[in-house]
């Protein structure tokens, strides 16, 4: 069931105050927005649920941050600032340097070749 604008904002206000159950209504009528919006982006190392996850994160930063004197629709000020914000730094992180080592390793039980014809074996001794 879509909820009017009035809905969702009366569900943000208790979703502010610690209310589970509204958060998850609130998920439930925005997600297939986010889905939509979230096609696009990819975060290197990651996986699809990874990017979900983090734009799910990105509406519970929304819901905390909302201001309703702002004059912006909650569902325009959740779906098109503020997840896409959290998915871009996210992307903006994992394509720093400083996480190079962590997306770039490798399992040690990946198989190796060996000189000897037709053999591998792993890193990780057994």
């Amino acid at each position: 069931m879509a909820q009017t604008a009035e809905q969702l904002l009366h569900l943000v206000r208790k979703a502010k105050k610690g209310d589970q159950r509204a958060f998850d209504l609130i998920l439930k009528e925005l997600e297939p927005d986010i889905k939509k919006k979230i096609n696009r982006f990819y975060i290197r190392g990651g996986e699809s649920a990874d990017v979900l996850q983090e734009a799910r994160i990105g509406l519970w930063k929304a819901i905390e941050d909302f201001d309703e004197q702002g004059g912006m629709a909650f569902r325009y000020f959740a779906v098109n600032l503020c997840v896409p914000r959290r998915l871009i730094t996210q992307i903006s992180s994992a394509n720093r340097n400083k996480f190079k080592l962590q997306n770039d390793a490798i399992s040690l039980a990946t198989p190796v070749r060996t000189e000897i014809e037709d053999s591998e074996q792993s890193l990780a001794r057994s």
